[in-house]
Order: C-alpha cells, then structure tokens, then sequence
C-alpha cells in the first residue's frame, strides 16, 4: 500500500516490479536489509532521503552489530518521531556498546569530546565513501559540537555504569581509564557476542581450544564471546584496539558497500548517479588544494 501511493519515491524498475519485488529486495541479504529512496522532493525544492527496514531487522542489528548500518546511526543523537519501549530497550544497550568500544579504542588518558567524537565515528569506519572522499571529513567533529548536550544526555548512564573501569574528574572534561586486561576483558564481555566473534580471526585455533580444552565448547558463541575476549585482553592494549577496529571496520564496509550497489537497484541508475555526484561534489568542497 505505501509503495503504491508514494510510487513517485521508487524507481520505475521497482515500480514496475511491484511492492513484492521492494519487500524482497530490502530483505535480501546484500546490504543491511535497509530500502532506501534518495532524492524525494520536499518544500521549497528540497529534497531528502529515507529508509525503511523491519522491526525484526532493526532489533537484529541494535542487539548484535550485525551491519552497524542502522545502529550505528543511533549512536548518534536522532529524533524519535513515535516510541517504542522494545526498540528504546536495544537502543540502550547499543549505546552502551558503543561506549565500551570507545573506550577500548581510546588511550589511557582523554577528554569528553575525544571520547564523543570517537563514538560517532565508529559507525563511519571501513565507510568506503570516506576512501573516496565523498564524505566531509571533519563531519565527525561537526556532529559532536553541534549536539554536545545531548551525547552528554545519551551516553551518561552508560558512562555511570561503566565507572569501574573510567574515572572521570570532577569537572567531567577529562577522564582516564583502566588499561589493565581484565578491565579490557570486561568491556569486550559486553560487547555483542556475533560481533566480538568477528575478532577470532585475528586469533589462532589453537589458542582457543588450549583454553577449553573441548572444541564442541568453541561452537557456543557465549563461551566463544567469553575465550575471545580474554585472549584479546590478554595480548594487550595495541593488539585489542588493533582487533576490534579490524573487527568495525569489517562490519561497516561489508555492509556500506553493498548498500552502495543495492542503491542502483532501488534509486535506478540516474538517481543513484545523480546522488554519488552530489556527495563527491560535498567531499571535494572540503579537500584543501
């Protein structure tokens, strides 16, 4: 029903194909099971974009980091249009995750905005826009003080949660961390399990199954989450940011890159061109000759 009476947003090859043939294309496994429409008009001759993606879907990625596509948008501050108590839920639990991958990536000593600006940015790396500068490269920075009040309402029960392991000073400005493995070890426990699951390849075989003695223990990713984490904790504070930014960055350009080309299915190819143009024309505004 939505297709057909917004058929303007769509394609005229999925408009043509019909509301099934959307459905499926937004489910499918490549991209991040996101359907986007770019370029609708708006008032005063603007435009805009949306997605749409299913509930299960949406749950799917803010419990697990399955595509950190949609997820990794909520780390930021957004605007809720109509509450949900099961999504404001998961959502809680995916900035406290993003808090703790913040933390494991940032040096012993930093201060609010480090920590905000690295937050907001865990979503963009791997981006292969930001490779071929189709992205604002101080976007990031223009985030975070634009809405500084409100990553101070996001992330301060996470923060206060996480107080055993980072102590902020009685300003609040500045913080230092404890780098010891199992303060390390303890923020990877709570990481998602299918993501922290991501970083055994950085691991040998055999130093998983030296920890359990059982290789059918390995098929369960609760203990797999609980062996990785110690034995990335273990190998120290470089080896763990090294794994984990390698375990983002898998995860966002997976996912980002194939958003990109199911763009041209969904948009067509005038309007996806159209709109590639338009953001390397934005990144190249920013690119100092």
């Amino acid at each position: 029903m939505y297709v057909r009476g917004n058929n303007s947003h769509y394609s005229n090859l999925m408009r043509f194909l019909g509301p099934q043939a959307v459905a499926s294309v937004q489910q499918s496994a490549l991209g991040a099971r996101v359907y986007y429409n770019t370029l609708v008009p708006w008032k005063n001759g603007r435009v805009f974009k949306y997605g749409v993606i299913t509930f299960s879907d949406l749950m799917e990625d803010l419990k697990e980091w399955q595509t950190l596509y949609v997820s990794g948008r909520m780390h930021k501050p957004i605007k809720i249009i109509k509450a949900d108590k099961d999504i404001e839920t998961a959502n809680e639990r995916n900035i406290e995750n993003a808090a703790c991958a913040a933390l494991l990536t940032l040096p012993e000593h930093f201060d609010e905005t480090k920590f905000y600006e690295r937050v907001a940015s865990l979503s963009y790396l791997g981006d292969p826009r930001l490779s071929v500068r189709a992205e604002d490269p101080n976007k990031i920075c223009k985030i975070v003080s634009s809405n500084r009040e409100a990553f101070r309402r996001i992330y301060a029960p996470s923060l206060q949660r996480l107080k055993t392991v980072v102590y902020w000073d009685s300003s609040g400005s500045g913080a230092t961390q404890d780098m010891q493995a199992g303060a390390r070890e303890a923020l990877l426990k709570r990481l998602p399990g299918k993501f922290v699951h991501k970083m055994r390849a950085a691991l040998a075989e055999e130093e998983l199954h030296h920890m359990t003695r059982s290789r059918r223990l390995l098929r369960s990713t609760t203990v797999m989450k609980r062996l990785v984490a110690r034995a990335v904790a273990a190998k120290g504070n470089e080896y763990c940011q090294k794994a984990l930014t390698g375990a983002l960055c898998q995860t966002v350009r997976q996912s980002s890159t194939a958003q990109m080309l199911k763009g041209v299915l969904t948009a067509g190819v005038f309007r996806s061109t159209k709109y590639a143009l338009n953001k390397l024309q934005k990144g190249a505004a920013f690119v100092k000759i």
